[in-house]
């Protein structure tokens, strides 16, 4: 006999839980009910759950009570779960696999893994809202980027001195300045060579 006796009435949905606590938690993804609210001055953010609250008020306290106990780490966390994804970067571990058909891909975070299957079934979820313009992405950040051509805004700035270049993409910064430094360089061995009488 299963000891999940609280079972969500809403239609066509069958989740069951152990515990009532648990059932009325997950209505509120039917309702959208979010009755945990941060007290913090001018934040406006709800929860459906105290715990996400709790985590989510760290933001503004600073506080990371999760932390990495491999040696000479001193990495810290508002949330376990994010201790745990960053162990891996020590153990190696990579836990969520691809299960296409010859694909033996596996990463770390399972957020990684969705956003690599996308490689496979050519899924674009992020579109731009600009009207007339009907791009899509696979990614959050590509989405981010390709707006920017319709804003014209360039956050990635260089700062190299008397540089006033700026670029709506960060890997087009880091093109940018690889300028500079073969500069830098070509500068270096010029002097060098004026020095030495070449």
């Amino acid at each position: 006999m299963s000891s999940r006796k609280f079972v969500c009435e809403v239609d066509g949905c069958n989740a069951a839980f152990a515990r009532s606590c648990a059932l009325t938690t997950h209505k509120r993804t039917h309702t959208g009910e979010k009755p945990f609210t941060c007290d913090f001055d001018g934040c406006n953010a709800a929860f459906a759950q105290s715990g996400a609250l709790t985590t989510h008020k760290r933001t503004h306290t600073g506080e990371k009570p999760f932390t990495c106990d491999f040696d000479g780490c001193n990495a810290a966390f508002v949330n376990s779960c994010a201790l745990t994804t960053h162990k891996r970067t020590h153990t190696g571990e990579k836990p969520f696999t691809c299960d296409f058909n010859g694909c033996n891909a596996a990463f770390a975070q399972s957020g990684n893994l969705t956003k690599h299957k996308r490689t496979h079934t050519g899924e674009k979820p992020f579109t731009c809202d600009f009207d007339g313009c009907n791009a899509a992405f696979a990614r959050s950040c590509a989405l981010t980027t390709h707006k920017r051509t319709h804003t014209g805004e360039k956050p990635f700035t260089c700062d190299f001195d008397g540089c006033n270049a700026a670029f709506a993409a960060a890997g087009n910064l880091t093109k940018h300045k690889r300028i500079h430094t073969r500069q830098k360089v070509d500068s270096s061995r010029h002097q060098l060579g004026t020095t030495m009488g070449f």
